[in-house]
This record gives structure tokens, C-alpha cells and sequence, in this order.
């Protein structure tokens, strides 16, 4: 990774096959929400996920997602990431 590090957004993943395994690039993109004509924000900081997930997969996503909020609301409160930005993380 010193030489060649992924770029901002992708992580390597591994997934079981039945030939063994693959490797996978999971890539996320975070999209700040619009706001409104007050001003406000609109909707509410979601998780969208996109690619060839089965259920368990799905699963661990949300409670991924889940566990990053709950941390980052540990280490820093008043950090609104969550409910300003909208994930949307694609498995190809």
C-alpha cells in the first residue's frame, strides 16, 4: 500500500465462494444532502447499497453502518457526518 495505496473510498474485502474466495474492492462514496429553500436539510443521513450482496452481506452492512455512528457519536458529539451526508457504498 506504500507504493500503490487504494484510492480514497475503496477498501479490499474478501468474500467466500465455492471455488475458495475472491478479493473485492467495496467502493463508498459519501453525498452531502441539498437543503431546502429555509435552508434545512432534507431527508436524513442514509446508507444505500448497491451490487451482488445476499442478505447476510446486506446485514453486515447496516450493522456496520450502525456501529460507525454509534462511534463517532462516542469520540465527538457534536460531529453531524451522519445526518449531513448520505453513504451510498456499491459491492461489485
Amino acid at each position: 500500500y506504500e507504493k500503490d495505496p487504494l484510492p480514497h473510498g475503496i477498501v479490499m474485502g474478501l468474500a467466500w465462494t465455492s471455488m475458495g474466495g475472491s478479493a473485492l474492492y467495496i467502493e463508498t462514496q459519501g453525498i452531502a444532502r441539498g437543503v431546502d429553500s429555509e435552508g434545512k436539510r432534507r431527508g436524513g443521513g442514509t446508507l444505500k447499497t448497491t451490487g451482488q450482496m445476499g442478505d447476510v452481506m446486506k446485514e453486515s452492512t447496516q450493522i456496520a453502518y450502525t456501529v460507525a455512528r454509534a462511534r463517532l457519536a462516542e469520540i465527538d458529539p457534536s460531529n453531524s457526518y451522519f445526518d449531513d451526508t448520505d453513504i451510498h457504498m456499491h459491492v461489485p
